[in-house]
C-alpha cells in the first residue's frame, strides 16, 4: 500500500511523476542533505530548533537511508531490477 507524505501525495504517484530522476540523482540528493544537515545540527540544537535526541534520530535515519541507497547502486543491475520492479495488483 502506497503511504502518504506531508505533500498529500502517495508514494506510487511519486514514483510516476519522478520516474525520469535515476537512482544516483537520488543517492546524490540524499547525501547532500546529510551533510546539510551535520553542518546545522549542532547550531539549531542550540538555537533550540530541535532537541538534541530529534536531531540524532534525524540523522540516524537519514544516514541509513543513504547507506541503504548506496547499497542498492552497488548492487548488480539483476537486483537492482528486481528490487525495484513495479508491484503487479492481483487483480
Amino acid at each position: 500500500m502506497a503511504r502518504p507524505t506531508s505533500a498529500g501525495f502517495n508514494s506510487s504517484t511519486l514514483a510516476e511523476r519522478f520516474e525520469d530522476r535515476s537512482l544516483q540523482e537520488a543517492y546524490d540528493e540524499l547525501d547532500r542533505e546529510l551533510n546539510v544537515r551535520l553542518r546545522c545540527f549542532d547550531r539549531w540544537v542550540q538555537e533550540g530548533r530541535v532537541s538534541a535526541s530529534d536531531a540524532t534520530d534525524r540523522l540516524q535515519r537519514l544516514a541509513k537511508a543513504v547507506w541503504a541507497l548506496g547499497a542498492l547502486l552497488d548492487a548488480p543491475e539483476e537486483v537492482r531490477n528486481t528490487l525495484l520492479a513495479p508491484v503487479q495488483k492481483p487483480f
